[in-house]
């Protein structure tokens, strides 16, 4: 399975690949878009070879932060947040295609999240962290000029004259020996790459949580729209039926004024959810950077789970992102432990200096250069604050272990919890389902009876109130199952190929 780390920056594009993955990839290339001006990739057709991140190979996550980049303009580009300006181009003048399906809104998301841009910055820190790690198994070499004034002093206390001194130097130094201080510090940043990974990866899933819940409540809003528009034309119809057999004498003012006031109620929730309609159009349109019209297919989710509640525990245990990202900061957290305390453990490095004197001497001789090397010891005899490191350390390290045996609890239970309301669900949507089939049939009786004289205008306007009410339960059970569904996969760490 191919799995990705994707960066954008304004000139270039980082592939992390990890393990098993294909070594391929496509150049793309910055372009200024004429109507954002913003800074788009542009694929270039050759494939060109990526190399593998080294540390990749122990991240047991699903190819955290797989992040998608479509044609759409990128949030970083050469504008700085001083010089951002406040209003952004309206989706519908970037020219890109709208919102079709819940799959479309969750892939669009992630190339427009500035928090998950920022997630992915961490992890190239988190990264470079592990590169600084790294070199301190390397020597370091310093160059130094330094200009002073020197006098020797003799045997017996009489000093020559000063004499100015100019002098080159070049030091090496190569720790061979550190107590294990340097294995545990490569060890600390790997784990805290590897939590910053799982992050990046729990980020992605929030922001494809919040498209999904903003076009599912688009969703259910356009479809209430849809049900209190025909309620609102049924009664628009009785309303007539009722003014004909007013004046024919079958109907009393009182019934024309009942269906008016049922009238004025059904208008008056359905421009409340027009307005409803309208924000929900503008979040999903804000998180993707695309328009949302028409009614977009909430693909389901079910076929994911169905392998089971105990297969979906399981697959949360290794693939939760928030709970990966708990337990490498404890394992961070025991390795800062170690690296405390050989800090205060005796160490050995190989040295070396070469000194070269730029001034002439009084006798127009050159002063010799000077060369030294050797092997230096050090111990540490006393430091008062060594066992308040190390206890602090230790503290540390527990609490954070304790923070991932509690975010493990909590894990559990949710997916239980959401799990036996997402399953419950189905029952009610069934339920549901023969609820609005009968109800239609009982509106459509009543309607025919009061039609013919023999059923009060209360009867029709009580079927009908029960009747829509129906229909909305129903929306809203389909909207919960999708949104139960979604949630029970992202905490499995497996929302990303979730949609059937």
């Amino acid at each position: 399975m191919m799995r990705r780390l994707l960066l954008c920056t304004s000139a270039a594009l980082i592939t992390l690949t990890a393990p098993g993955a294909a070594q391929e990839g496509y150049r793309l290339r910055a372009t200024r878009d004429p109507v954002t001006d913003a800074l788009v990739l542009r694929p270039v057709s050759d494939p060109v070879s990526l190399r593998d991140f080294p540390i990749s190979e122990a991240l047991p996550l699903r190819g955290a932060a797989e992040a998608v980049v479509s044609s759409a303009p990128l949030l970083r580009g050469a504008r700085t947040p001083e010089t951002m300006p406040l209003s952004q181009p309206s989706p519908a003048d970037t020219g890109l295609p709208g919102i079709a399906s819940l799959r479309d809104a969750m892939d669009a998301s992630l190339g427009q999240s500035y928090g998950l841009r920022a997630a992915l910055a961490e992890s190239e820190a988190a990264k470079a962290r592990v590169y600084k790690a790294m070199a301190a198994y390397g020597p370091t070499i310093n160059g130094n000029f330094d200009t002073r004034r020197e006098r020797t002093l003799t045997t017996i206390g009489a000093g020559k004259d000063a004499e100015s001194a100019r002098v080159a130097s070049l030091s090496v130094n190569m720790p061979l020996y550190t107590s294990g201080a340097r294995s545990n510090a490569l060890n600390r940043a790997r784990s805290e790459a590897y939590a910053s990974y799982a992050e990046a990866d729990a980020k992605r899933d929030d922001v494809q949580l919040q498209s999904m819940d903003a076009l599912v409540r688009f969703h259910q809003t356009t479809r209430f729209i849809g049900i209190l528009t025909q309620n609102v034309r049924g009664l628009e119809r009785l309303l007539g039926a009722v003014g004909a057999r007013q004046s024919g004498g079958l109907a009393s003012a009182a019934d024309a004024a009942d269906v008016r006031a049922e009238l004025a109620a059904n208008r008056i929730e359905l421009q409340r959810n027009i307005e409803a309609r309208d924000q929900a159009r503008f979040d999903v349109e804000k998180m993707t950077g695309r328009t949302v019209g028409g009614l977009p297919r909430i693909e389901s989710f079910d076929a994911r789970l169905a392998s089971g509640r105990e297969a979906i525990l399981a697959a949360a245990n290794g693939n939760n992102p928030r709970l990966q990202a708990a337990r490498h900061r404890a394992d961070a957290a025991e390795y800062q432990v170690a690296e405390t305390r050989a800090r205060y453990l005796p160490r050995v490095d190989l040295y070396g200096r070469y000194d070269y004197y730029l001034n002439e001497r009084n006798h127009g001789t050159r002063k010799p250069e000077r060369f030294d090397f050797g092997v230096r010891l050090s111990v540490p005899l006393f430091d008062a604050a060594l066992a308040g490191d190390v206890r602090e350390s230790r503290e540390r390290s527990a609490a954070m272990r304790y923070r991932a045996m509690d975010l493990n609890r909590d894990v559990s239970t949710q997916i239980r919890s959401d799990w036996t309301a997402w399953s419950g669900g189905a029952q009610r949507l069934k339920l549901a389902r023969e609820r609005v089939a009968a109800l239609r049939r009982v509106v459509q009786a009543r309607e025919a009876r009061f039609a013919a004289g023999t059923a009060p205008i209360d009867d029709v306007l009580n079927e009908r109130r029960r009747l829509a009410s129906a229909e909305v339960t129903l929306v809203q059970i389909e909207g919960e199952r999708a949104q139960l569904a979604a949630k029970v996969l992202a905490n499995a760490g497996m929302l990303g190929t979730g949609l059937q």
